[in-house]
């Protein structure tokens, strides 16, 4: 009888067991395919452009110039530090620096969504959206480094053919109020124009 007993107590002991090693076998299996996807994406982004990759690169300052126009890989990154904060925090698998680093790739290269599509490892309708959402803020947040030179000083370094034929110069503003859905007339009606004369010596 003991014998007995002593064998049906192993045979469920087994069972659990082998339910048990099913189990963890199965949850190896899932943690190995998030791990194999993972490392996919990583692979993925490590040879996309990014910021990161222009930081780890043996030479930065030579790709932030390529890509950007900027001199220095340290121009790049106080732009990202100004911008980090007032940039629209739109869902986008691109970071802020990615996302700066894209709209000064387009404006530097001028080349089409599709292929800074391929060098961020993006969709081109990712592209569209954050250039739409990032060109006129980054314009207004950015104009302060835009400079205008006092009028002395644009007298004392222009040339003197320019003095001698065009000795008055004539700035045509133009601002429409209307939006576009309105009809012609009342744009027409709404257009503003400022003629400003400034006689150069």
């Amino acid at each position: 009888m003991c014998h007995i007993s002593v064998t049906g107590t192993n045979t469920d002991t087994d069972e659990l067991t082998i339910e048990q090693l099913q189990r963890e076998n199965a949850l190896l299996k899932e943690k190995n395919r998030q791990l194999t996807s993972r490392l996919a994406d990583l692979q993925q982004h490590s040879q996309s452009l990014s910021y990161n990759y222009i930081k780890t690169s043996r030479s930065p300052d030579a790709m932030t110039c390529h890509y950007t126009g900027l001199t220095k890989f340290s121009l790049l990154t106080w732009l990202c530090c100004t911008l980090h904060e007032k940039l629209p925090a739109k869902p986008s698998k691109l970071s802020v620096n990615d996302r700066i680093l894209l709209v000064l790739v387009k404006l530097k290269l001028a080349i089409t969504n599709q292929d800074i599509a391929l060098r961020f490892g993006i969709s081109v309708q990712c592209v569209s959206v954050v250039l739409c959402t990032h060109v006129n803020t980054m314009a207004n947040l950015l104009k302060f480094l835009i400079p205008w030179p006092d009028r002395d000083v644009v007298n004392a370094n222009m040339p003197k053919q320019c003095k001698k034929t065009f000795h008055i110069a004539e700035l045509l503003l133009i601002a429409q109020k209307c939006t576009q859905s309105g009809p012609k007339t009342c744009r027409q009606e709404h257009r503003c124009t400022v003629i400003t004369r400034v006689t150069v010596p």
